[in-house]
């Protein structure tokens, strides 16, 4: 800033937040997460993933069969950690899913990478819990 003659220097004020003002960020990790929540189908495997919001995280929440049953033990229920845009893997698997949308940016579906296999296409149905 250039003062001129004969006028005060011109004062810069910015006010800092005191304490421990931080604004509270963990609510729009639930939002972006909440995009990716749901069932999802996989022909080849006839199984649906299901995918749910919890702790402020996306959780594996279930891994049911077309018959209808919960197959605990396959896969752990736990939680899917985010690497990179629409792409998470799996804590303690190696598996990784790399999520698509169309062309108005809804999630509608995933495919998966892990253990042996390569792109197992799963596409999104209905969830509501």
């Amino acid at each position: 800033m250039v003062q001129q003659a004969g006028l005060p220097a011109p004062q810069m004020h910015m006010d800092l937040p005191l304490g421990d003002d931080r604004v509270d960020t963990r609510w729009i990790y639930d939002v972006l997460c909440a995009a990716y929540a749901g069932n999802y189908w996989s022909d080849e495997l006839r199984a649906t993933y299901r995918l749910a919001i919890g702790d402020g995280k996306l959780w594996m929440k279930a891994l049911i069969g077309a018959d209808g049953i919960v197959h605990e033990g396959t896969v752990p229920f736990d939680e899917l950690r985010p690497t990179v845009t629409d792409e998470f893997d799996l804590k303690g698997a190696p598996l990784v899913f790399h999520f698509m949308r169309d062309a108005k940016g809804r999630v509608t579906g995933f495919t998966l990478n892990g253990f042996h296999e390569r792109g197992i296409l799963f596409s999104r149905s209905e969830y509501t819990e």
